[in-house]
């Protein structure tokens, strides 16, 4: 179970994780608002919408099924699954999730972002143009180019504020949990994968790109205000 802050690369890791021989890793399957990009089981066909919504509601009837029967069943295979802060700690999933790591013994990958003032100008620029991955179908090179955004410090003061009291409350959570930063994942993804059991030579990718550049001045109208929050500066893995 990866468990991360939203705008943290969860997805490319997500994927990278995908592209291993013998693993699988679920989207947010349990998103308040749906099942994200569900993998079918082997000799399935892909899951439609209709099915999605069949089996969001067993998910929400009984979230234990949902698990044991659909998201982790598939034989000599690793399966997982990402979910994100804010649905974690809603519905008394934090709870279940914690009943059922203790129980079966999952592994958890804990991975957060250093650099605030990147996750709130990536969150900004998405709810802005709706825009949230290099594969959504309007994103493009030229979507680098799209009007700066302004950032208000307090806004960045909020956000730490809140992340480190989930990050915190994850930590006490999961103990064993690997730590991973997003800043650093191409670099520790041999650990990742050695923690849930795979391979560790496997190689770091997936078909997402990133489209912010690499300085945040670029994008920020006013980026001299909260410049005291862009550290450490940005990765240069996914690009």
């Amino acid at each position: 179970m990866i468990i991360a802050e939203a705008r943290s690369g969860s997805t490319y890791l997500r994927q990278a994780i995908n592209n291993q021989p013998g693993a699988v890793c679920h989207d947010e399957i349990f998103s308040r608002t749906g099942i994200n990009k569900m993998v079918s089981q082997p000799g399935m066909l892909p899951y439609t919408r209709p099915l999605l919504r069949r089996l969001r509601e067993k998910r929400d009837r009984d979230r234990r099924a949902f698990l044991v029967e659909d998201a982790l069943y598939f034989p000599n295979t690793v399966a997982g699954f990402k979910v994100v802060y804010d649905d974690f700690f809603s519905d008394g999933l934090d709870e279940f999730l914690t009943d059922f790591v203790n129980e079966t013994g999952m592994r958890v990958v804990h991975l957060a972002r250093l650099n605030a003032l990147a996750t709130v100008a990536s969150r900004v620029r998405m709810q802005r143009y709706q825009i949230n991955h290099s594969d959504h179908p309007r994103a493009s090179p030229e979507w680098r180019n799209v009007e700066k955004v302004e950032i208000k410090p307090a806004r960045v003061a909020r956000y730490i504020k809140k992340r480190d009291s989930f990050a915190a409350r994850v930590d006490d959570l999961f103990p064993g949990a690997l730590q991973v930063k997003y800043e650093n994942l191409e670099d520790d993804f041999p650990k990742v994968l050695r923690h849930i059991e795979l391979p560790e030579t496997g190689k770091f990718s997936s078909n997402l790109r990133k489209i912010a550049p690499r300085s945040l001045s670029e994008i920020i109208s006013n980026y001299p205000d909260v410049a005291k929050y862009d550290s450490p500066p940005q990765p240069s893995w996914g690009r």
